[in-house]
């Protein structure tokens, strides 16, 4: 028996050929662009298009906070770091002491079929506050 995948109305109908992982900061979806795409013991795929998004806030301290220092982000797919150019970035801001400060970004990349790997591939982002503190390094890792 054959089971094909499909992307029907942005969500991913057969989990044994498709995957997503869910955390808290991070969101990754990969969906089978070829709907001739089968799955058996064994997934072969033509085409993988995957989406890596990752939300990022700046934690209140005590009703305070300084923003996140952008300058100092830092995403890594694989252990190769991608250019801030090639993220598709949102940004939020908020009104602090008369400031606009920079509290959430949402960070989208599209990588290339060469920059991912048959089986574990891993993402880490890194960023700092307007103060210098340092925020936990996000790292998570999906299969392909």
């Amino acid at each position: 028996m054959r089971r094909v995948c499909q992307d029907v109305a942005g969500a991913i109908n057969d989990p044994h050929c498709c995957g997503s992982v869910a955390d808290a900061a991070v969101d990754l979806k990969f969906l089978i662009n070829s709907a001739e795409e089968t799955c058996r013991e064994r997934l072969v795929l033509k085409a993988v298009q995957v989406n890596i998004t990752v939300n990022l806030e700046d934690p209140q301290v005590n009703g305070v906070r300084s923003g996140l220092d952008e300058s100092t982000l830092r995403f890594e797919l694989n252990g190769v770091v991608i250019p801030n150019s090639s993220l598709t970035i949102g940004r939020t801001y908020e009104l602090i002491d008369g400031e606009n400060v920079l509290t959430n970004m949402s960070i989208s990349y599209h990588p290339s079929g060469s920059e991912l790997t048959f089986g574990t591939n891993t993402v880490k982002v890194d960023i700092d506050d307007m103060v210098d503190n340092h925020m936990p390094q996000l790292v998570q890792t999906f299969e392909i």
